[in-house]
């Protein structure tokens, strides 16, 4: 059996390892799940539409502002581009978030858009800055610069998203933990030009 999806032009998807809720002009909307889809509705998709890193399990107000907002005129400007926002830090002026938007045509639309003038559906794909993979077969711990020396262990063969780092700004201290009974320190300086 086929399935048929009735949407508005915007669908968002959340590669992020945390929730983040979308809003339209300052009222929520709804939450974009970990790679999961949201679909805008149809009454919003031509508005401003921002982000928020979704508040802590633990409850309390949100460690993050919402970020500058997009619009779909920018989406549809922006075809295969990136566009980046920042939502900052309430507690810290040195942290924020980085997230990454690439907006893409949607493959499954008809050619009637362009000839009745509709609007053509974009799937906007939302990105971190960084994912840190340990591909060794010892566990690593790292710790991005400026955190206060706090380190994350990163298991043998597993990934971590770096949420906060900003390219050809951002350095990692990395540790390779027990080998040859040994710890081996490290400084990573991330590139925007490296693959």
């Amino acid at each position: 059996s086929k399935m048929i999806t009735i949407r508005s032009p915007i669908q968002i998807r959340n590669h992020f390892s945390i929730p983040l809720n979308i809003f339209e002009e300052g009222r929520c909307l709804g939450t974009a799940s970990p790679e999961n889809e949201f679909n805008i509705p149809l009454s919003s998709y031509r508005s401003v539409l921002s982000l928020q890193p979704l508040p802590s399990e633990n409850g309390g107000d949100s460690e993050y502002d919402m970020c500058e907002g997009i619009t779909f005129d920018e989406i549809m400007k922006k075809v295969d581009s990136l566009l980046q926002r920042k939502c900052q830090s309430v507690r810290s002026t040195n942290h924020s978030l980085i997230i990454n938007i690439v907006p893409v045509k949607d493959t499954l639309t008809s050619s009637l858009c362009a000839e009745d003038q509709w609007d053509f559906p974009y799937v906007v794909h939302l990105w971190p800055s960084v994912l840190l993979r340990n591909l060794l077969p010892y566990q690593i711990t790292y710790s991005v610069e400026g955190s206060g020396n706090k380190y994350e262990t990163l298991q043998e063969g597993c990934s971590s998203q770096i949420h906060n780092a900003v390219l050809d700004q951002t350095k990692l201290d990395l540790q390779l933990l027990n080998y040859l009974d040994q710890n081996w320190k490290s400084e990573y300086h991330i590139k925007s030009n490296q693959p």
